[in-house]
């Protein structure tokens, strides 16, 4: 389990009092609301707090949250209305007058693309840290750290920001030995577990497919087939019957502990440069998957972002795809648009688009 954390902060330099509760200014230009209960853990109740207290109060309130280590999101509400929103989910916040923001915090023109490459951080840690920077003010506030409230003070600056920019172009750009490329698309969606609606990797890389354009041509059952040599071909047996063809793939080379960092055992079937190490420094939302033909560790995480890792831990490149992944085999990636079909038609998407990546190296 990672970071849960829910924060509330009113962008101005005037002390304030609240009956929800006490104001602290960890950093310059900000207040930062302290309930006089711990929050909850709903988010949307929070939400509810700081949309009162920007009507109470005459200043721009942010709401931030993030759940899990895995997605983060804020609200910047103004006299009660809400006037940017973003979620890394793509749940209801969606991303909505994004934009609008910097002027509100005090950001001349010009602010507007930093912005943007910050949220689109396939990296949870990274893009938060950032994102601190850029508001001037610590988004992951935790009760304890009142005792030591210089840990809790953040200022504007763009130091992460230009560090992350060279980092990615050490990782993405064209000197990176490592790159992924799009093979092919194909109409369709793809359902490997039906009966137990779960999504984890399944065992054989055998998926049910289906591709029609309306609810009127769902039939079941579904051809089964297999995700293999950068292809989905017919299974053998062209419906899966067994319940054991279905069932999630854990996987025996490794074990991974989430919390309070990930961290990745190797056994001993795991490849022999692996064999008996562990590594700490998984970047904060990423999780091993498998390894690629040189064996290098393949990282994902839940914004479609690849990372590639050598056998000493050291992160070597670094990509994205579009869609879910839903696995991976034999050099090649196969990602799926939504990952939400079900045969009875709950998530039907007439327009799905299933796509292959394969690895490429550079020499």
């Amino acid at each position: 389990m990672g970071t849960t954390v829910n924060s509330i902060h009113v962008y101005t330099l005037d002390p304030l009092s609240s009956s929800f509760g006490t104001f602290f200014s960890f950093s310059e230009g900000w207040q930062t609301f302290l309930p006089t209960e711990s929050f909850t853990t709903d988010p949307a109740a929070d939400q509810k707090l700081a949309r009162r207290l920007s009507k109470q109060l005459p200043y721009p309130v942010l709401y931030f949250w993030e759940f899990d280590s895995d997605e983060f999101g804020f609200t910047l509400y103004l006299a009660g209305r809400q006037v940017t929103a973003f979620g890394t989910n793509g749940g209801a916040e969606g991303a909505k007058g994004l934009f609008k923001l910097p002027e509100q915090i005090g950001y001349p023109e010009g602010n507007k693309r930093r912005l943007s490459k910050i949220l689109s951080c396939a990296d949870i840690e990274s893009a938060i840290g950032m994102l601190e920077e850029y508001f001037g003010v610590c988004l992951e506030v935790f009760i304890d750290l009142l005792d030591t409230p210089e840990e809790l003070k953040r200022t504007r600056s763009d130091k992460l920001y230009r560090a992350y920019l060279e980092e990615e172009k050490r990782f993405t750009g064209k000197k990176a030995p490592i790159f992924v490329e799009l093979s092919e698309e194909i109409f369709g969606i793809v359902e490997h577990n039906p009966v137990f609606a779960d999504h984890s990797r399944p065992k054989k890389h055998i998926f049910y497919l289906a591709q029609f354009h309306s609810l009127m041509e769902i039939r079941t059952p579904l051809p089964a087939v297999e995700f293999r040599a950068g292809k989905l071909v017919p299974a053998e047996d062209p419906v899966v019957r067994n319940a054991e063809e279905i069932t999630p793939l854990y996987d025996p080379r490794f074990q991974i502990e989430y919390y309070p960092k990930t961290a990745v055992t190797f056994s001993d079937e795991a490849p022999i440069p692996y064999r008996g190490k562990v590594f700490s420094s998984i970047p904060r939302g990423y999780y091993p998957f498998d390894f690629d033909p040189f064996d290098h560790l393949i990282l994902i995480n839940d914004r479609s972002g690849i990372a590639f890792m050598d056998s000493d831990g050291n992160l070597i490149s670094k990509a994205s795809v579009k869609g879910c992944l839903m696995d991976y085999h034999d050099g090649y990636f196969l990602t799926d648009k939504s990952a939400l079909y079900r045969p009875w038609g709950w998530g039907f998407d007439p327009n799905g688009i299933l796509r292959i990546y394969r690895i490429v190296y550079r020499n």
